[in-house]
């Protein structure tokens, strides 16, 4: 795998020492160099061989190889010009690990030959010619320069500058292959001049380069070893016939830091008595963090090769493990072995890369090409592969897909989108899928299908009303247009908290009432009970088994099928319930969130469908106690990201700092709110929903509230009064993926856990060994934490926490997380994640509300891939009106202007009159600046799919727009840019460009306050007018009123 850092401002030296001193002073046993220069950049620099530590600090600091460090600083040829606030950033840390299993076999391999050479030398060797194929598709892909003011221009480069380290070992001491590369922050232009790299790009392509490293490791170890390979996941596989065993055996890292706690934890305390302050816990993060760097600290002390050997066979063979029996796991060949064509990899493939999303673009083939591979095929296969894939008749490329909204965090804050370039594409399969979805769709909107006869609805709304007094209208209204509009299908969306399923409820008692049969579904177990039990619906199944029900018997005609949760379904499950549903004559419900999570299939269909159909909407907020939290949501769930966290901001509900701190303060929340309410805490990654797990029973036993000891549950103890969840369907045993219950009982003997569920019905049901025991994914878990996904449709009687970084966190996550309590709401945000263990000394940007703000405005919602279709032809231009012209994915020609574009603007003065789209602003821009009008422009369009023609011809509009009268309506990012620029200037000293900008802004500002209360007086006149001219007045003494007005206002 490939993990990615940012090298610490100011400890390149510490660095150095890092990853070197293990491999220079390992690889000078044997006669080989320590590190050694690599990508194209070196060769302009004249760099080659060994690497030497001064050359390599010189590059790291911007500076020319020759340079010399002084006590002043560096004396020599600058190449990199110093950033005008703060520290330069030296670099990057790529790391590029070996799986556990190839590296014990590399440990142990140096008693065992393979073709006349030592089996670690050829693992060696195979490892290095991995790394230089991945590490070149990173170069080709990733390698380019920034130019201009805050690097908006991106030009090509003559490639990285970076030195490349193989290390053997873990910070632990096991055995643990893996090389850093640490690529120097600069790179030549294709113009000839030296600047800093567009980093974003790296962070682009590094997961697709470590799928590359991987799949050709495995290629090189499969030819030369003739070993075979464990089922690949996430890219990654293991050599088959390693024990598993003697892998858990060299992965002490953890228990390494645990076991120092103590120690640590007493020295923490004496030093706290003596300055009379609180003491910690063992389990602090101060106590953790220390053990962490003093254990870290060990790996530096240099062990001989041939020691550390020694020290690994000892261990294997203490635990019972003979390490020449690695050997039976290699079958050695004769020759080389040859890729083989594959007949059915475009289809197999192309169904792999839209089984999760409706598009996909030249990284995510690349992924995929590599890990269909189980057996490895080299980096230059890969690609080849990867252009034949997308040349092939099987895949169709689509325009403005969700890739575009890649982005990066500025070191001031703010999230950069990511200029990729890169297109993206679908599949004739993916696309027929949808066509015939909507097709069925919109050809029943005029049926007459299970109408409710109005007598009966009448009088079913009318009892609904007076044994639920609290329905709202709109909770009527759309009972009411379900029963009477006849539809075949027909959409609802629900936000959080708008009582959908008492409304699904009233519906479903006036069908049944008109004697027309219900049927409910979702995509869910738990969503399924939610929907059974809250709109008493049964039968009620999950998606998949109420497909599998109508293969043998069909829907009956005249029926009703509600989809719950429709966002959350598969386009293609969703396309064949609807086709049953025609069939069959019965009337499709579909209810679901667009602003929601989307579907972990290829979905976008509810999403489609509301655009094409309309949708009856529930969107009054019944579960927020605070209106101003209710205000919030609102303000969020429409995309006003700003407004909503500078409530919750205001209102002490949104946390921000290093992880570490965050933690202690969410867990201090979360135990003192447990006491009056339900509290439940929530996290964006599986790690952080581990980890706030462990600490959260950690202080339910030290309160005596949970059994310490219990059974070792996939690495969780679970013991009696624990909380938990289980994670997998099965109805034999009475759970379902979902099902929440407390510990009662365990069986330490027979392995058995007896749970009591947390439901409305508790019942007591039995978990054996060999259910949560099973491989495969964990099947049960703690569950004081959950994670954002397992939240949706939840509702928490109290407060919940929510821990969530820059890596995970987006629009429909946040709005998901913020909506589940009904007491408070809280966020944690963290930023950046913490880099792994292997990187040493690595920076991570603090957290900073600009930061979050463009993170969380980021929309993961999916899309179908036929809103993605450009118009036939190269030159074609999206028509106007659209057919989903109210779907912001198809128009995305017509994206706003953005903060940097109004800065631009603002420096010379300008400032748009009205909101201005993308294209208007660079119009704008040209001629600010003198640039040819629409050139730009027109680039952009291009690259997003269209042709010259079909550019040019959007271009032209956007000039007619900006010729007519302004719109109405001060610019958003104008607001937002003033807004950033006021806070800046809280914080430290504006430049001179960035106080002219300020001055124009403010300057507009007082303009739209002042045309506002014009237009109010306009307004008031008027209305003055027309109240004076009512209807019931006669036209002569309109007249004399108009007359006497006109004698007064002379």
């Amino acid at each position: 795998m490939l993990s990615l850092a940012k090298l610490g401002r100011g400890r390149e030296d510490y660095y150095l020492r890092s990853v070197g001193a293990d491999a220079s002073q390992y690889y000078s046993e044997r006669g080989e160099v320590a590190g050694a220069w690599t990508g194209g950049g070196v060769e302009v620099l004249g760099l080659q061989g060994q690497v030497q530590d001064q050359a390599l600090l010189a590059v790291l600091a911007g500076y020319e190889p020759g340079a010399e460090r002084r006590e002043a600083g560096w004396v020599g040829r600058r190449l990199v010009a110093p950033p005008k606030t703060g520290k330069r950033l030296p670099g990057f840390d790529a790391c590029f690990k070996a799986p556990k299993s190839v590296s014990l076999l590399w440990a142990f391999g140096d008693r065992i030959e393979v073709g006349g050479r030592p089996l670690d030398q050829v693992i060696e060797q195979a490892h290095d010619e991995a790394v230089g194929a991945a590490l070149g598709y990173l170069e080709a892909a990733a390698a380019k320069g920034r130019r201009g003011r805050d690097g908006v221009v991106q030009v090509d480069s003559s490639g990285f500058v970076a030195a490349v380290f193989r290390q053997r070992t873990s910070r632990a001491n096991d055995p643990h292959l893996h090389s850093h590369v640490l690529i120097a922050n600069m790179c030549r232009g294709d113009d000839g001049r030296w600047g800093a790299l567009d980093a974003r790009l790296l962070y682009v392509h590094a997961k697709a380069a470590g799928y590359l490293y991987e799949t050709h490791l495995r290629y090189r170890l499969s030819r030369d070893l003739g070993v075979e390979w464990t089922e690949v996941v996430n890219g990654i596989a293991d050599i088959a016939g390693v024990p598993e065993g003697l892998i858990d055996l060299f992965s002490k890292r953890s228990k390494e830091i645990r076991g120092r706690l103590d120690e640590v934890t007493e020295r923490i305390n004496e030093e706290r008595v003596r300055m009379g302050m609180p003491l910690v816990d063992a389990d602090s993060q101060e106590a953790l963090d220390i053990a962490a760097r003093e254990t870290r600290a060990a790996k530096l002390q240099h062990i001989a090769a041939g020691d550390l050997r020694a020290d690994w066979h000892r261990q294997a063979t203490g635990a019972g493990y003979d390490a020449a029996r690695l050997a039976d796991v290699l079958h050695a060949t004769e020759g080389p072995s040859l890729v083989e064509p594959d007949e059915n990899l475009v289809v197999r493939v192309s169904a792999a890369l839209t089984e999760h999303a409706s598009t996909f673009g030249h990284r995510d083939a690349v992924q995929e090409l590599s890990a269909d591979a189980r057996q490895g095929i080299p980096v230059c296969e890969v690609l080849d592969r990867a252009r034949g894939l997308l040349a092939s008749a099987e895949v169709v490329p689509v325009v403005g897909a969700l890739r575009d909204q890649d982005v990066i965090r500025r070191t001031d804050g703010i999230v950069a989108p990511v200029p990729t370039g890169e297109r993206r594409w679908s599949t004739q399969d993916m696309l027929a899928v949808e066509a015939r979805l909507v097709a069925d769709a919109i050809e029943r909107r005029a049926e007459r299908t299970a109408v409710v006869p109005p007598v009966i609805l009448d009088e079913t709304l009318r009892e609904g009303l007076v044994r639920l007094p609290t329905l709202g209208v709109d909770q009527v209204e759309m009972a009411a247009r379900l029963a009477s509009s006849g539809a075949g299908v027909e959409c609802v969306e629900a936000g959080p908290g708008s009582g959908k399923t008492t409304a699904l409820g009233l519906y479903v008692a006036a069908c049944r009432r008109a004697g027309i049969e219900v049927v409910g579904c979702a995509p869910s177990a738990r969503a399924r009970d939610e929907l059974r039990l809250g709109a008493r619906i049964d039968p009620c199944y999950t998606v998949d088994k109420l497909l599998l029900v109508l293969e043998r018997a069909p829907l009956a005609p005249g029926s009703v099928v509600v989809l719950d949760e429709a966002s959350m379904a598969g386009s293609r499950k969703l396309a064949r319930l609807l086709d049953r549903a025609r069939t069959a004559g019965a009337k499709l419900v579909l209810v679901g969130d667009t602003k929601q999570l989307s579907s972990v299939d290829a979905g976008g269909g509810f999403r489609g469908l509301v655009a094409r159909l309309g949708a009856h909407r529930l969107l009054e907020n019944r579960r927020q106690v605070e209106p101003w939290e209710r205000d919030a949501l609102r303000d969020l769930r429409d995309g006003r990201v700003r407004p909503a966290m500078t409530a919750y901001a205001a209102h002490g509900r949104l946390h921000m700092g290093e992880r570490e701190e965050l933690i202690q303060a969410m867990l201090d929340d979360w135990w003192a709110a447990r006491a009056s309410s339900e509290a439940v805490m929530q996290a964006s990654s599986w790690r952080d929903v581990v980890e706030l797990n462990e600490r959260a029973r950690g202080r339910l036993v030290d309160a005596g509230l949970v059994e310490r000891d219990g059974l070792d549950v996939r690495g969780e103890t679970v013991g009696v009064g624990d909380l938990v969840m289980v994670l997998r369907n099965a109805p034999a045993l009475g759970v379902i993926n979902g099902t929440m219950a407390t510990v009662t009982a365990t069986d330490p003997e027979r392995g058995e856990i007896v749970l009591r569920t947390v439901e409305l019905e508790a019942r007591t049901v039995t978990l054996p060994a060999w259910f949560w025991n099973a491989k495969g994914r964990r099947r049960l878990a703690l569950a004081y934490c959950r994670t954002i996904h397992k939240a949706q449709g939840a509702t928490y009687r109290g407060e919940s926490f929510t821990l969530a970084g820059d890596e995970t966190i987006h629009l429909e996550a946040v709005h998901v997380a913020l909506s589940r309590g009904t007491v408070a709401n809280h966020l944690y945000y963290m930023g950046e994640p913490p880099p792994d263990e292997d990187h040493h000394a690595a920076a991570v940007e603090e957290a900073g509300f600009e930061g979050l703000v463009a993170a969380a405005g980021r929309s993961r919602a999916q899309v179908m891939a036929i809103d993605l279709l450009a118009q036939p032809g190269p030159d074609a231009v999206p028509a106007v009106e659209a057919p989903v012209a109210d779907d912001a994915a198809w128009r995305w020609w017509e994206a706003p202007m953005t903060e940097k574009q109004v800065a631009v603007l603002a420096r010379r003065g300008v400032v748009p009159d009205g909101e201005c789209t993308w294209v208007e602003a660079s119009l704008l821009i040209d001629q600010a600046t003198g640039a040819p009008l629409g050139a730009l422009a027109k680039k952009w369009l291009r690259e997003k799919g269209l042709g010259e023609a079909g550019a040019s011809v959007l271009v032209e509009r956007a000039k007619e727009a900006l010729a007519s009268p302004p719109r109405r309506g001060r610019p958003d990012a104008a607001t937002v840019r003033l807004e950033v620029l006021d806070g800046a200037s809280g914080r430290r000293r504006l430049s001179a460009g960035e106080t002219r900008e300020r001055e124009t802004l403010r300057r507009r500002e007082g303009d739209a306050v002042r045309e506002g209360l014009r237009g109010r007086r306009r307004t008031w006149a008027h209305d003055s007018q027309t109240a004076a001219n009512g209807p019931d007045r006669t036209a002569a003494e309109r007249a004399a009123a108009s007359g006497r007005g006109s004698r007064t206002s002379r």
